[in-house]
């Protein structure tokens, strides 16, 4: 599925984007991609997702220089850059 969201600054499109990402992960086994217009973005999305589950037992591996998180689930999360 694609998605686009057009709202105003600041209203919460990174927060929703990151729960959407998790939730997908979590409910079916699959790939997610997310894309955005440059890499340190990517990167951010990348540790936000990180932090947000440290302490649970949800994510098997990640690589930071790669840019995935893979679930204990089997679900994988990549992130990458327009640019």
């Amino acid at each position: 599925k694609i998605a686009v969201i057009k709202s105003v600054r600041q209203s919460g499109k990174s927060y929703l984007l990151r729960v959407l990402l998790i939730r997908a992960a979590l409910e079916r086994v699959g790939t997610s991609v997310y894309v955005a217009p440059t890499l340190l973005q990517s990167r951010e999305m990348y540790n936000n997702i990180l932090k947000a589950l440290e302490n649970t037992e949800l994510i098997e591996s990640a690589n930071a220089s790669v840019l995935y998180i893979n679930f204990t689930n089997g679900s994988v999360i990549h992130f990458r850059s327009t640019a």
